[in-house]
């Protein structure tokens, strides 16, 4: 097994836009990585009279991954040791504009979630976790908006070797 490395933000999930990208993941040269974790929660829809329910997509872009903009980098959390963070793959979270790729689009898996229904949690042991290369990335995808803005929880463990 190879080293967990944890990102986590909170943001306002904005009802401004269309699709967004909850959070992209791009290796780092020679790194390869898995995803092993996702949680998604929320704190603001709590007794909401309208609960709304979305899909979230996570897919596997292949070559020429293009990160989408709006949103913001979020810097490994709780790596202490020297050199723990060699090879962290660069993590976006709440980007307004999708990912691109030349490559292939592929869906990986795709969920329904309630917002009342907090937290969501998503889990891979290493052997089944989605992985990606130099090149490519995850992306975790929200295709809709909401009604209203929601204040998100987002908490990614990525595994590299």
């Amino acid at each position: 097994m190879g080293r967990l490395l944890t990102f986590a933000s909170s943001f306002t999930w904005a009802n401004a836009g269309g699709n967004s990208d909850m959070a992209s993941i791009q290796p780092a040269s020679n790194y390869p990585c898995r995803l092993r974790k996702v949680i998604v929660a929320q704190s603001t829809e709590i007794a909401e009279a309208q609960e709304e329910d979305f899909r979230l997509r996570l897919a596997r872009l292949g070559a020429t991954f293009t990160v989408g903009s709006g949103g913001a980098a979020v810097t490994v959390r709780g790596a202490k040791e020297a050199g723990a963070t060699t090879g962290a793959p660069t993590v976006r979270m709440n980007d307004t504009t999708i990912a691109t790729t030349s490559g292939t689009d592929e869906t990986i898996e795709e969920w329904g979630w309630n917002v009342r229904s907090t937290p969501l949690v998503m889990e891979w042991s290493s052997e089944d976790a989605p992985d990606c290369h130099n090149g490519a990335g995850l992306v975790l995808q929200s295709p809709g908006t909401p009604t209203d803005d929601i204040t998100a929880q987002l908490t990614i463990t990525v595994e590299i070797d």
